[in-house]
C-alpha cells in the first residue's frame, strides 16, 4: 500500500507461499492493498514431488489464484521441469498474463571447517543469465503470454539481449544491491544509445529479432551438443 502511495508507476506484488490457503489470503491481501498485478514466486521442491504431481501443483496453484483476485497474474518458475517446453506451453495456456524466467534459489555451501551449511553466491553473475536467454527465445512465440527475464541480468548490454530474444519484460536485483538506483539510469540510458545506433525508434523495431523463431539460425537455441557449434569453427 505504501508503494502505491509513493509512486506512480505500477507496482507488482511478488510473493512466495506454502499452502493453498496460504496463497489465497495473500494474493486477496495484495489486491486489496492496490497492487496492479501479481507474480506468484513459486518454488516447490522437486525431490518431494513425482514429475507429474510435480506440475500438476503449479496448475492447483494459479487455479486457485486466478479465481481469487482479479488483477494480472505471473508466475515466477524454477529449472526443474522434466519437460520444459511443454510445461511452459501448458502453463501459459491456463490464463496467467506472464511467466518469468527462471527464479533464482537460495544456493548451499558447505564450510568444511566449522562443518556447517552456509550460503554460497548470495549475488547472481552474468554467467547465469545464459539459461533464461536460450529458453527466452526458445519459447517466446510459443507460449500464450509474455515472458520476463530473470537472473544474472546487470546492465544495458544484457537486458537489449533479452529484448532481442523476445522478452517482454526484464528483472534486475543483484546489480542494484551492488550498484544502487543509479544504475537503473545507466541500463536505460545504454539501451537509448544502442537503438539509436541501430536505427531503432521503439522496442517492438527489435524484440525477438534473435529469437527462436526469427533469427538467422533459429536451430542454434535448441542444440544442446557443444561439438556441433565447435565443429563450424573455421
Amino acid at each position: 500500500g505504501e508503494a502505491k502511495k509513493a509512486t506512480s508507476i505500477p507496482i507488482i506484488g511478488s510473493i512466495n507461499c506454502i499452502s493453498n490457503e496460504d496463497w489465497i489470503h495473500f494474493t486477496r491481501k495484495m489486491e486489496e492493498a492496490g497492487a496492479d498485478a501479481l507474480e506468484l514466486n513459486i518454488f516447490l521442491n522437486p525431490a518431494d514431488f513425482s514429475n507429474k504431481e510435480f506440475e500438476k501443483a503449479y496448475f492447483r496453484i494459479i487455479e486457485k489464484v486466478l479465481a481469487t483476485v482479479k488483477i494480472p497474474v505471473a508466475i515466477k518458475v524454477g529449472k526443474y521441469f522434466t519437460r520444459m517446453g511443454l510445461s511452459l506451453k501448458a502453463l501459459s495456456e491456463t490464463g496467467i498474463s506472464a511467466m518469468v524466467l527462471f527464479n533464482r534459489f537460495y544456493t548451499p555451501d558447505i564450510d568444511i571447517e566449522k562443518m556447517a551449511l552456509t550460503a554460497a553466491n548470495l549475488f547472481s553473475t552474468r554467467e547465469e543469465q545464459h539459461e533464461t536467454l536460450r529458453w527466452i527465445a526458445i519459447m517466446s512465440e510459443r507460449v500464450n503470454c509474455g515472458l520476463a527475464a530473470s537472473t544474472g541480468i546487470h546492465n544495458g548490454e544484457d537486458v537489449i539481449k533479452m529484448l532481442l530474444a523476445g522478452a517482454r519484460a526484464i528483472q534486475v536485483a543483484s546489480t542494484l544491491y551492488k550498484n544502487g538506483p543509479v544504475q537503473i539510469n545507466k541500463i536505460l540510458t545504454k539501451i537509448n544509445a544502442w537503438m539509436t545506433d541501430k536505427g531503432f525508434d521503439s522496442l517492438e523495431q527489435f524484440r525477438g529479432k534473435v529469437s527462436g523463431g526469427y533469427g538467422d539460425d533459429p536451430s542454434a537455441f535448441e542444440r544442446m551438443q557443444f561439438m556441433k557449434h565447435f565443429s563450424e569453427i573455421r
